[in-house]
């Protein structure tokens, strides 16, 4: 269960480093 929750934090985390790296873009 904490692994899986650790995993979509993963994919949040991810997520916003995207997004983070299209507005530094």
């Amino acid at each position: 269960m904490l692994k899986r929750r650790r995993r979509q934090n993963i994919d949040k985390e991810m997520l916003f480093e995207l997004l983070l790296c299209q507005f530094v873009s």
